[in-house]
């Protein structure tokens, strides 16, 4: 069973469509800039597992009890998808999770390809090996992050903890 000390921070997905699009923007700019998260690039079709175009949020556990509650009260009615990160990505997605609006599909078999795929050694971020696994779409900093987990937590207890990358220790 997965414990709370196991939780390496949280990805938000907030979903958007042509006519919510300038919503998503809005409400991606605010983040990054009111409360300094670090927020993906624009996906404008399905990624990996999600079935909609969306952008990503990566929320440390120090953010979260600020980030989730703002996302509660100024999604404006876009759909959004928060799930913990740890060493497992399925139940990250499938069971470990929380919604806010509408709830949309999840392709978890997407995942649990990409997780074979890389216990079976066949992991490396390369377009040749993403192809085979059907990942060449998912959000490149999501599989550099899941290889790079997989590949730091073998021979020892936990998951690898990467600390992301703040606005400010951005360069240029």
């Amino acid at each position: 069973m997965t414990q709370v000390a196991d939780i390496c921070g949280f990805h938000a997905h907030v979903y958007f469509d042509a006519i919510t699009h300038r919503t998503a923007e809005r409400t991606r700019d605010a983040l990054a800039r009111d409360l300094g998260v670090n927020v993906g690039a624009f996906h404008e079709r399905p990624v990996g597992p999600h079935a909609k175009a969306m952008f990503q949020v990566t929320i440390t556990p120090e953010q979260f009890a600020t980030v989730v509650p703002w996302l509660m009260v100024n999604r404006s009615g876009l759909s959004v998808f928060v799930h913990p990160t740890t060493d497992d990505s399925v139940a990250d997605h499938e069971t470990s999770s929380l919604w806010m609006g509408e709830p949309l599909p999840i392709d978890v078999e997407v995942l649990r390809r990409f997780v074979e795929s890389a216990r079976l050694g066949r992991h490396a971020c390369n377009e040749h090996a993403l192809e085979r696994v059907d990942l060449l779409r998912r959000p490149v900093d999501d599989i550099t992050r899941s290889v790079s987990s997989l590949r730091s937590t073998e021979g020892r207890e936990g998951p690898a903890c990467p600390r992301p990358e703040r606005p400010s220790e951005r360069s240029g």
